[in-house]
């Protein structure tokens, strides 16, 4: 009796996996809205400038963006920084690092999430080049 109804329950699984997977793959999706799986692309630009200690960033627009989320990471995967503006630019202090990690490479990455809190778009991690630093 107990080997019958695993035996159901495999089968009933397999089966609404079949199902699933043949109901993503035949329903068309809007090419514009990001993939759940796969998460949103690096496809925010974002321009960086340096003058009198401080970075200067700033990006387009997205009209599905409700926040921003700027986050600055040193090389060993630490968060340093992290804000969330509503506005398309922002500028980075370098006092507003600790000293040692003023000396550090850094690495930018901005988020734009909708207004639930998705993410709806993403840049690549840029790196940072501290004053001083060549370009």
């Amino acid at each position: 009796q107990k080997s019958q109804d695993t035996n159901r329950d495999i089968c009933s699984a397999w089966y609404a996996y079949e199902v699933l997977g043949t109901w993503r793959a035949l329903t068309p999706r809007d090419p514009a809205a990001p993939d759940a799986i796969r998460g949103v692309g690096d496809s925010l630009a974002v321009w960086i400038g340096l003058s009198a200690g401080a970075w200067h960033t700033a990006w387009r627009a997205d009209s599905t963006v409700a926040v921003y989320r700027v986050r600055l990471f040193a090389a060993d995967g630490r968060l340093l920084l992290t804000r969330e503006v509503a506005d398309t630019s922002l500028d980075i202090s370098a006092t507003s690092l600790s000293p040692t990690d003023r000396h550090t490479s850094a690495y930018l990455e901005v988020e734009g999430f909708d207004r639930m809190q998705r993410p709806v778009t993403r840049s690549p991690l840029l790196r940072l080049f501290a004053p001083g630093d060549p370009p």
